[in-house]
């Protein structure tokens, strides 16, 4: 029984002194939102499957829907799991190597509560990258700017 034991302690330390990290960041979106006749309730913003270029634009997977408050998102997502390295600057070149833009699609309501569906793209040259401490765990933001509709 003993003999066991040992084995099962000698086997578990190997296993976790091996193992693999656990390849999750997190990315924090930021934008606001102008338009004089329609107030923005949510958007559809891309997840990281879809930014690495595994998933296509019209996949399931390839987008989150997130709240907006007055007119702004500030909401964070956490990644899939990858293997891929969680340097925030080697993230960006993969996003800009996959895609040429982000894709955005606006779900607003006007005064009669007619919903309107409005997708747009916006280019990495008009993003603005928050790039963490190394010392913090990697939230890469991606802030989007004012979109105007």
């Amino acid at each position: 029984m003993k003999a066991l034991l040992t084995l099962f302690i000698l086997l578990s330390g190997i296993n976790f002194g091996f193992s693999q990290a656990c390849g999750v960041y997190m990315v924090n979106y930021k934008a606001m939102f102008q338009n004089d006749s329609l107030e923005v309730k949510e958007v559809r913003l891309p997840t990281t499957v879809y930014l690495h270029g595994i998933e296509e634009a019209d996949s399931r997977s390839a987008s989150l829907l997130f709240k907006v408050v007055d007119m702004e998102v500030d909401d964070t997502m956490i990644s899939h799991l990858t293997s891929a390295n969680p340097d925030a600057n080697y993230l960006i070149g993969l996003y800009k190597e996959n895609h040429s833009a982000i894709p955005v699609t606006i779900i607003a309501r006007d005064n009669n509560n007619n919903e309107f569906k409005i997708g747009t793209e916006i280019g990495f040259d008009g993003l603005e990258f928050k790039i963490p401490e190394p010392e913090s765990r990697i939230t890469l933001t991606i802030n989007l700017g004012t979109i105007t509709f």
